[in-house]
């Protein structure tokens, strides 16, 4: 019933957000393709919409694997060197290599990043050591990434910061659709949902069941790698959405990972529509949709921490 909810505020959102303050003819929009109602329905507004739903599915989602997987709750997808790979290369392409599209090198910048993770844990079953691991190759393309800026010129340093800021307000089906298959790469997260549940039990009791832990843990790293790849090339890093939600979603549907990964999924994508509706509405040119999502979920996560220490 819970779920149904959700599904229902969401259809709200979206018609909400795709209609509200939208002064068209809508006979127009519809009946013909050229005129400017069109256009903006179905060329500006929807796109913007559907990306801002993809992605904070993809965000929030991921970010409730990790935190099962993890057993930690201060865990979210960019940890592990995405969110830093994808600014490394988006550092590269804006500075030094502008006839490469940015969000390629961003693409190959955070799955490069999360590989490099991987690899230098290999053969190590210690989480704590992957999360720090996680940490230091982080900081190292951050350093790298500001050592870009402070080497080029002012104007290219800007657009560096711009697209690190996370924005959506130029979407375009192509993004929708590259984000669709960052999607389509957690699928195997949701079937394998029950497995990953059954992680939050002690070692003896899941291996007494007969489950792999490194083997779940190596692909679910491997799945949100390139769903987050996928989605910070196109929209740049937009943080909170993957450590907010899934708290969210435990404090209403409980800890469970086979119900709280839809929740998740549901609840992050009407997270970062909202916070794409604020963006857009504060200021007459609008502001990157990263900034109002650390603005509305820093003190979100406050309220959260004071409600589950009560």
């Amino acid at each position: 019933m819970k779920l149904i909810i959700l599904v229902i505020i969401l259809v709200i959102c979206v018609i909400g957000t795709l209609f509200i303050g939208l002064s068209i003819d809508f006979k127009a929009a519809i009946f013909d393709p050229s005129s400017k109602d069109a256009l903006i329905l179905w060329q500006i507004r929807l796109p913007r919409i559907l990306l801002a739903l993809i992605i904070g599915a993809i965000l929030a989602s991921s970010g409730a694997c990790m935190q099962q997987v993890f057993k930690n709750a201060l865990i979210e997808p960019y940890l592990f060197g995405i969110s830093s790979g994808a600014a490394l290369g988006a550092s590269i392409s804006i500075g030094f290599l502008p006839h490469i599209p940015v969000g390629i090198l961003a693409f190959i910048g955070a799955l490069g990043a999360s590989a490099l993770v991987m690899f230098l844990n290999k053969n190590n079953t210690n989480t704590l050591f992957l999360v720090l691991l996680g940490v230091i190759v982080s900081a190292f393309l951050t350093a790298i990434s500001a050592l870009i800026q402070y080497f080029v010129s002012a104007q290219k340093a800007q657009s560096i910061t711009v697209w690190l800021l996370g924005n959506i307000s130029l979407a375009s089906y192509q993004d929708v659709f590259l984000s669709l298959i960052g999607l389509i790469a957690l699928i195997p997260l949701y079937l394998l949902r029950f497995k990953l549940d059954l992680l939050g039990l002690s070692k003896a009791e899941y291996l007494s069941l007969g489950i792999n832990a490194k083997a779940l843990t190596t692909i679910t790293l491997t799945c949100i790698s390139l769903a987050c790849a996928m989605a910070v090339s196109v929209a740049g890093t937009i943080g909170w959405v993957g450590l907010i939600v899934p708290h969210i979603a435990r404090l209403l549907f409980g800890a469970s990972l086979t119900k709280n990964f839809t929740a998740s999924l549901v609840l992050g994508a009407i997270f970062l529509l909202l916070s794409d509706t604020i963006a857009r509405s504060v200021l007459p040119q609008g502001l990157p949709v990263g900034i109002v999502a650390s603005l509305v979920g820093a003190p979100m996560f406050i309220i959260l921490l004071r409600l589950r220490t009560k």
